[in-house]
Parts: structure tokens; sequence; C-alpha cells
């Protein structure tokens, strides 16, 4: 929890930018030098200016739901339950099919998934792409772990389920949580979720608009597939460079280049015509689908699909904010396979559920082999060095 000192070390006035000027109580906390009082629910501030206040944290500030009645401009499109299940059903055995064919049927039929798989499902990430997702990030962060130190900061911590799920047993300890969704702090019944204080110390609501952290205080920073939900990244990555201390590092991942050019419609059609290819990508990725948002939007309070770069652009884009990428690696060679599928409404296999997850395993454990190539990949993650300055 926090204390005075750690406000006073720590902490500096989103609005007025002014450092050790926070007054600290468990339940009060203000500004001496310009008046700003950010509202506390269970020790944790809302360091957020008001106009830059999210919609997704009146739920846990006790404020009406939608008070500024911005709403989510995408539809969720519906489908017959048993159409679903049936085409479900079909998709998945030629996926066990071809799948067998790539990987050999042999490695598919494992009693125990891999490590990666089996604690990201242990987690609750049990549909197909999060899967592959989230087991990917596991092993990927524990290759990059010698970048993560104290004092760190994670920005877009949430409930910290996914934190513990991947740092767990790589890491001590995070200093700081950081997120802008602060009802999503919560669990179900409205209280502080079971999995918050079991690796991150200290938590608070922040925008990265304006991160209420002290210049040149933090080791590490880490965003876990955070950058591609962001729409302003120039304000992020200076923000970033301004708390980083020279010569720390900013751990993330992200889409790759090709997140898009790998799902399978875009890449069936590339076969007979690349403008027919281009055309329907364009089309996929901005299409409401039964899940709510398309692949890609820029609906500044739920975007996704932002800032997909080739790792030269990255290098570019870095550097004019003080950056030197030092370490990368692709990764998630079939995520947009499994991701288009899903978001057209076709979920897990009831028949053949265990062995899509072992193919899943299968995937992780090749991947931990044999790097994945930028064109073949669909996720990256990147560890980038603030240079220091003279």
């Amino acid at each position: 929890m926090l204390n005075q000192l750690i406000v006073d070390s720590y902490l500096r006035c989103p609005v007025c930018h002014f450092e050790e000027s926070f007054k600290y109580g468990s339940n009060k906390m203000v500004c001496n030098s310009c008046g700003f009082e950010p509202k506390i629910r269970f020790g944790i501030p809302a360091l957020i200016k008001d106009e830059e206040m999210g919609i997704y944290s009146d739920r846990f500030l006790n404020q009406p739901a939608n008070k500024r009645k911005i709403k989510n401009p995408h539809k969720e499109l519906s489908l017959n339950f048993f159409q679903r299940l049936f085409f479900a059903e079909v998709i998945h055995f030629i996926n066990f099919i071809f799948f067998s064919y790539k990987l050999g049927l042999k490695n598919m039929l494992h009693q125990k998934y891999c490590n990666e798989v089996e604690k990201a499902l242990c987690y609750g990430w049990r549909n197909y792409y999060n899967l592959i997702l989230k087991a990917g990030e596991i092993a990927q962060f524990k290759k990059m772990g010698k970048y993560i130190m104290e004092p760190s900061l994670e920005i877009g911590c949430a409930d910290s389920r996914t934190t513990n799920m991947i740092f767990k047993n790589n890491i001590e300890s995070i200093t700081f949580g950081c997120e802008y969704f602060m009802d999503s702090f919560l669990n179900a019944q409205s209280e502080l979720s079971e999995e918050m204080h079991k690796l991150i110390k200290h938590y608070i609501g922040g925008s990265i608009k304006s991160l209420p952290f002290r210049s040149n205080i933090f080791t590490s920073v880490i965003m876990v597939h955070i950058i591609d939900h962001i729409i302003h990244i120039d304000e992020c990555l200076k923000e970033i460079s301004r708390i980083l201390r020279p010569g720390g590092h900013l751990v993330m991942t992200g889409f790759s280049k090709n997140t898009f050019k790998n799902l399978p419609g875009v890449r069936i059609r590339k076969i007979f015509s690349t403008k027919w290819s281009e055309r329907y990508q364009k089309w996929r990725i901005i299409k409401d689908n039964p899940r709510g948002n398309p692949m890609k939007s820029y609906f500044e309070y739920d975007a996704i699909g932002q800032n997909i770069f080739s790792i030269q652009e990255w290098e570019n884009i870095v550097k004019t904010h003080g950056f030197k990428i030092v370490d990368y690696a692709f990764f998630g060679k079939y995520f947009s396979y499994f991701k288009d599928i899903e978001y057209k409404g076709y979920y897990n296999s009831i028949l053949l559920n265990r062995f899509i997850y072992g193919i899943i395993s299968e995937i992780i454990e090749q991947e931990k082999k044999s790097p994945v190539s930028e064109e073949e990949s669909t996720n990256i993650i990147l560890v980038l060095k603030k240079e220091k300055t003279n």
C-alpha cells in the first residue's frame, strides 16, 4: 500500500506536474501546489485529470455509469447458436487435419501440454487465439527478464492476473502498476481482485497522456500488449522516456507488421490476386464481428490494432524519443489464424478441444526451439533502451 514516503519518492501531480506535492492519507490525497484532489478507493488514487478520465473507471470510483454518455460505436453481431456450434466443429476438424500434417500427429497427442500452455490455461486463457498469445508471451518475457529490474512500472496492469501469470517465479516484484481502466481492478463483486498485491507492490490509476510519476525514476517499464491499444504513440513514448532513467529499459509486446496479412482469408486470396487480397484485408479488419469490436478500431476508449510496424519502422520511431532497440523477437506464427476464426464467432471445439490445445502446445514448443521470422510472425517483443544524454 502507498504511504507518504512512497508518494514523495515516486509520484507527481498530473495537473500541475509538481513533484513531492501530494499530502497522502489512506482515504484522502491532495496536491499542495494546485489543489488537485484525486478520488481514492481501496487506497488506490485515480491520478488522472478529470477531462482525461475514461468511461471504464466509473464502477471503481462509484460514479454513475456512462456519466458522459460515451458509447462504443461498434455493434456486436449475432449468430444462430446451432449454426455457430456446427460450423465450429467443422472448422476445428479441418484444423486438426491441417495441423496433423504440419506438426505431426504424434506431437499433437501428448498427454501433457508445455509449461507455458499449462500456465495460461490455469489463469483462465482457454480460447485458442488468446491461449497461443499468452503462452507465447510467457516464453518471450522469460527470455527478456534480464532487462526488468526495480524500481519498475507496468503500464496497463489491470487486476494483475496476466502479470502474475507471466512474471511469477521469473522476477521478484514490480514496484508500481498503472491502469487507465480502473474498473479492471475489481472482481465481479466489485471488490478488489484477489490477484492484486501478489507481485505488484503499489497501484495507481493513470493516463498515458500524463503519467503521474517523477522524471527519471524507473529502471524498467513493462507493457504487455498495450501499445496496440494506444492511438497517440508519440505521447506514450515521450512520457515513458521521461519517467525512465538513462540506460533504463522499456520491454513490451505488440502486433508485428504481418498480423493482418497473415489472416487466413487474406493469404488464400493472395494466391489468386494481390489486389483482391488487399481489398479483403482492409474490409476484414474494420468489420464488426460477433465479438463486438473489429480487429482495428480508433475508438479512443477501446482502441485496438494500433501501431503495427516492421522492426525497421520501430527503430526509426523510437529513435526520435531517445530510445534504441537492444533486443527483440518475433512469435505467434498461427495467432492470426485462430484469431480470425474466433472473431467470426466460432469458439472452442467441444469434440476436439484437447487436441487443439495439444496443437497450440506443440506450436509454442517449436517456436521456443526455432525463432519465427518477421514474415511468419503476428507478434513481437521489443526491448528499448533509453539512451544516456551528454
